[in-house]
């Protein structure tokens, strides 16, 4: 009977140490885990335990079994965020029961889903109990600050006028409240070409425009940061005007129009001021100048945008060259051969008489400083001679040059009496010009007889104007040539040319040639 209640004994002090040692590991539910509020939300978090690997945790009660992310919280005052509780949901089920807190909810609060709220500016702790199914229970916390943040941000000037090259301190802006914890300003610009600012707001300009600067607020955990906008406006100073001409020439009551560029090209104002120093002499307006009377004067363009900046050309009036005139509008050069034009300029007084000359094609013709004109080879060409003093006037002769022997006899015919040579003859020329015409030609005529006696005499064709490239016949001398009754050879040799503008032109000695006849 004692065996029997002794073994009873035993077995139940063994129960009970199996059951005080079970409660002490938790390896069942613990008292304070079956009475959580019933109405506690489930958070199922998927994560992978490599997001809690190497990360220091603060009051668990099961070391590395669970974190917080963020681990640190800032928040503006009014605002909300959420804390995400991460743990190995293979090891430890996707079920756990999450019980969040706040040390100070006048800083900030937590609800049931880990969402905090910002309260007033300060700091607390909100603490996460993570209760999982097989009983274990881990404690987190993270640190949550909670920032006064801006209401109202605004600038005092919404526009602002800079030089190029000044600088200016940042812009005058109003943060309220004042006891915002984030002030701090980003400041870009839309142009930096134009106006560049660094981080701190101050200002440079950089050339003449407009752009726009934006400052933005860094305040964190806000997606859409407040910001501001200024339109700067960048005046650009002329630094120097380039004109066109640096000194003109113009006649009187001419006009000449000269330009002036404003350098540099983004100057904001570029507009300028001409004026004369002598408007007796010339005047100007908008860059265009006109001389009045003979003499000399300066013309000045001066910028106006206060920058002093101006630019001068010496002007130089005379009594400019009104027209060239001339009897003859052609000239006939034979090949090798020089003739200087015959010309009148008007009017009298004129300051420069001096004329530029220019051939078409000097090939043809050239023509020297002083309008001679010389034959290179035979054709048609023109000479133009221009007013060297501005005036555009201007005149020009159509040039033919020639032929050295401008015509050639091709034979002779003569008249006889009871059949019997009489003495009167004439001949057959043909013109080698390519554009005169020839209105007659003077011979010299050697008539030698049987015995070898020669006489020489004088002939002149007389007879239709004979045209270029073509023949005619001459009538019958109306005297008779010597020697020509008794003559056995005739030698003919042209030595002279009458042109049909009346121009007589001599064969140089050197180029005549002869033709000879058999009677």
């Amino acid at each position: 009977m004692k065996k029997t209640v002794w073994s009873l004994i035993l077995v139940l002090s063994l129960l009970i140490v199996t059951i005080s040692f079970a409660q002490s590991f938790n390896f069942g539910p613990s008292k304070d885990s079956s009475s959580e509020d019933t109405d506690q939300e489930l958070t199922y978090v998927s994560d992978s335990p490599s997001k809690i690997e190497g990360q220091e945790l603060d009051n668990i009660d099961e070391p590395g079994i669970i974190t917080l992310d963020p681990a640190n919280l800032i928040i503006a005052k009014g605002k909300n965020s959420k804390i995400n509780p991460l743990y190995d949901q293979d090891q430890y089920g996707k079920n756990a029961v999450f019980k969040w807190s706040s040390s100070d909810k006048k800083v900030a609060t937590v609800n049931t889903s880990g969402t905090v709220q910002g309260v007033a500016a300060g700091e607390t702790t909100v603490t996460c109990e993570a209760t999982f199914k097989d009983g274990t229970v881990a404690t987190v916390t993270a640190k949550v600050t909670v920032y006064q943040p801006v209401q109202t941000f605004t600038a005092k000037a919404s526009t602002l006028k800079i030089f190029a090259g000044q600088t200016l301190d940042a812009p005058d802006v109003t943060i309220k409240p004042a006891n915002a914890d984030y002030k701090t300003i980003e400041w870009t610009s839309s142009d930096k070409s134009v106006v560049t600012v660094n981080k701190t707001g101050k200002i440079t300009g950089v050339a003449g425009g407009k752009a726009t600067l934006t400052g933005t607020l860094q305040e964190p955990g806000i997606k859409t940061q407040k910001s501001i906008k200024i339109q700067v406006t960048v005046t650009q100073s002329a630094s120097s005007i380039v004109l066109s001409d640096k000194s003109i020439t113009i006649g009187k009551g001419k006009t000449k129009k000269i330009t002036a560029t404003v350098k540099p090209d983004t100057t904001t104002d570029k507009k300028v001021k001409w004026s004369s120093s002598d408007e007796k002499i010339a005047t100007v307006s908008n860059g265009t100048i006109t001389g009045k009377k003979s003499g000399s004067c300066t013309i000045t363009v001066s910028a106006t945008d206060g920058s002093g900046v101006s630019a001068s050309v010496k002007v130089t009036v005379i009594t400019a060259v009104s027209s060239i005139t001339t009897k003859k509008k052609s000239i006939a050069v034979m090949l090798n051969g020089s003739e200087r034009v015959d010309y009148t300029i008007a009017p009298k007084d004129a300051s420069n008489k001096s004329l530029t000359w220019h051939s078409s094609n000097s090939s043809i013709a050239t023509v020297s400083n002083n309008g001679t004109i010389t034959g290179k080879r035979t054709g048609q060409c023109t000479v133009t001679a221009t007013a060297a003093d501005g005036s555009g006037a201007s005149i020009t002769w159509t040039v033919y040059v020639e032929p050295v022997v401008p015509v050639e006899v091709d034979s002779i015919h003569w008249q006889t009496t009871w059949g019997m040579k009489n003495g009167k003859m004439g001949v057959y020329g043909t013109n080698l010009c390519n554009y005169r015409r020839i209105k007659s030609f003077e011979c010299t005529i050697e008539c030698t007889s049987g015995w070898g006696n020669t006489v020489t005499s004088d002939f002149t064709y007389s007879g239709p104007m004979i045209a270029p490239g073509k023949s005619s016949k001459s009538k019958l001398s109306t005297y008779s040539v010597s020697g020509f009754t008794n003559a056995y050879t005739i030698r003919v040799t042209v030595t002279a040319v009458t042109f049909d503008d009346g121009t007589r032109y001599v064969i140089p000695t050197s180029s005549r040639y002869s033709t000879y006849f058999t009677m």
